[in-house]
């Protein structure tokens, strides 16, 4: 099972202990590799891959000047662990990291005749983001680059923790200690 991390703020600064925390925490549930998609305050785009844990150190010292983070670390089930299928996916306007298995991904991208840049089922999110209600089982945030109006978050069936403290929302696919 994937870990899905990130934080917007919305009047605050992040903390690094909390950043550290819910990074900590959704990588317990990861473990072949990780990413993340953050935006500074000049909005300059910050992309982050590796293979393996989190390197906590060297992404909170980055996000530390952010103001949007979009973070996931990877237990692979579908598709080859690679860093071409290490989330977050950023795909047809959107940053997409998911937690969970859709198991009819082929026919909902095929339904949207879009063509996959991947092997990961997560992908079919990006043909679903235009829908009211999407409709999968899982987790997950996205970042809509085209509006850039936030965090959209949507759980059913997995975790997918958010909280708001000292104008920061944070999301954690784990639930943490707020002290």
């Amino acid at each position: 099972m994937c870990g899905l991390w990130g934080f917007e703020t919305v009047g605050g600064k992040p903390s690094e202990s909390i950043i550290h925390e819910i990074i900590q925490r959704a990588d317990e549930r990861g473990g072949h590799s990780y990413g993340l998609y953050a935006l500074d305050g000049k909005r300059k785009a910050h992309v982050i891959k590796g293979e393996g844990r989190v390197n906590s150190s060297y992404v909170i010292d980055l996000l530390k000047n952010c103001v949007l983070a979009v973070g996931h670390s990877r237990l692979a089930t579908y598709g080859e662990r690679s860093i071409n299928n290490t989330q977050p996916l950023i795909l047809k306007d959107f940053v997409i990291a998911h937690n969970g298995n859709i198991a009819n991904y082929k026919e909902i991208m095929y339904a949207h005749g879009y063509i996959p840049t991947t092997d990961v089922d997560s992908e079919a999110i990006a043909c679903l983001m235009h829908e009211k209600e999407p409709v999968i089982k899982g987790a997950y945030l996205a970042v809509d680059l085209k509006r850039f109006d936030g965090i959209k978050y949507y759980s059913n069936g997995y975790p997918l923790y958010k909280t708001n403290i000292n104008g920061v929302n944070y999301f954690c696919s784990k639930l943490w200690e707020t002290t």
